[in-house]
C-alpha cells in the first residue's frame, strides 16, 4: 500500500512546477510530527507532557536548566505544588526576575551555568537586548542563528552530576534542559547520573542551534542508550522509533523527550 500511495504521488507531484507546494505541504506535514510553529504549540506541549510525568510522583523532583525568568519552572509548581524544583540561570540580569519568581512560587533558584565541565564561561547575550531568552555559552548562536552583535558575561559552571552529589539527590523525576545550543553539554555534565539510572525523564530542545555547534541528534541518541525519544506535541508524545537520519535530523524548533526505558 506504501509503495502504491508514493508511486502515485510522484506521478502527480513530483514536478518542478509544483515545487512550491510540495514546500508548503512539507512545511505543514513538519506540525504534524512534532515541530511547531510557536510558541502557543510549545506551551500546550509542555502542560500535556508536565501532567503526565509530574503524577509519578507525590512530590517530584525536577531539575530545570536554563531556567530564565521561571515560568517553566512556575508551570511545575501549579501542577504538582509539592514538588521540589531546582532551577538555573547564569545570566546575571535575568536571574534577578528568576529569583523574585522563585520566591513567590517556592522553588530553589541558582545563579549557575550548567555544562560538561565546573569552572567560568562566557555567556552571550544581545547587544541591544541584554537578558534575552536567547543567551547562550555560543557566540554563534547571537551572532550567526539571530544576525546580532553579541554582549558577553563571565559566569559561574557546575556539572548536574556535581549538584546532585552535593544535595543528596537519589532521584530526579525530570531533568528540563533549555540552554541554546549546550544541551549536549549539560548531559555529558550528567552522565553519571544518566549511567545510575536516577533520571526517569529527560526534556531538551533541539533546533538550528545544533547547525552552529555541530552537535547532531545522534550524539543524544548514543549518550541516551537506555532511553526512548519522543517529540513533544500538544496531542501527547510522539514516539521517534529506532534512529533513522532523515527522522532525527530536523534543525528546526521541537523539544525532545527521552523516557527511560522500563528495566528487563
Amino acid at each position: 500500500m506504501k509503495q502504491f500511495v508514493t508511486s502515485v504521488y510522484k506521478s502527480i507531484f513530483q514536478r518542478k512546477q509544483l515545487y512550491k507546494l510540495n514546500r508548503f505541504i512539507f512545511w505543514l506535514s513538519s506540525i504534524g510530527v512534532g515541530m511547531p510553529t510557536d510558541g502557543n504549540d510549545v506551551r500546550k506541549s509542555d502542560e500535556s507532557f508536565l501532567k503526565m510525568v509530574l503524577r509519578s510522583s507525590a512530590n517530584p523532583t525536577v531539575l530545570d536548566i536554563g531556567a530564565n525568568v521561571g515560568n517553566y519552572a512556575s508551570q511545575v509548581m501549579q501542577i504538582s505544588p509539592k514538588a521540589q524544583v531546582f532551577a538555573f540561570e547564569p545570566h546575571p540580569k535575568t536571574f534577578k526576575q528568576l529569583e523574585a519568581t522563585a520566591n513567590k512560587t517556592g522553588f530553589a533558584a541558582f545563579n549557575l551555568a550548567c555544562s560538561d565541565q565546573p569552572g567560568t564561561l562566557q555567556l552571550f547575550d544581545y547587544a541591544d537586548n541584554d537578558g534575552s531568552e536567547h543567551a547562550s555559552l555560543y557566540k554563534e548562536v547571537i551572532e550567526k542563528v539571530w544576525s546580532s552583535n553579541s554582549n558577553t558575561w563571565d559566569v559561574s559552571v557546575i556539572t548536574v552530576d556535581h549538584f546532585i552529589e552535593e544535595n543528596n539527590l537519589s532521584k530526579v523525576d525530570l531533568l528540563k534542559v533549555d540552554t541554546e545550543g549546550s544541551e549536549l553539554r549539560v548531559l555529558l555534565g550528567a552522565k553519571q547520573s544518566i549511567d545510575s539510572g536516577i533520571i526517569s525523564a529527560i526534556q531538551f530542545e533541539f533546533n538550528a542551534m545544533n547547525v552552529v555547534t555541530r552537535v547532531y541528534f545522534r550524539d543524544f541518541y548514543d549518550l541516551l542508550p537506555m532511553y526512548d525519544f519522543y517529540r513533544m506535541s500538544p496531542g501527547g508524545l510522539l514516539p521517534l522509533g529506532p534512529y533513522q537520519a532523515f527522522v532525527y535530523e530536523q534543525f528546526v524548533l521541537q523539544n525532545i523527550v527521552a523516557l527511560r526505558k522500563p528495566p528487563k
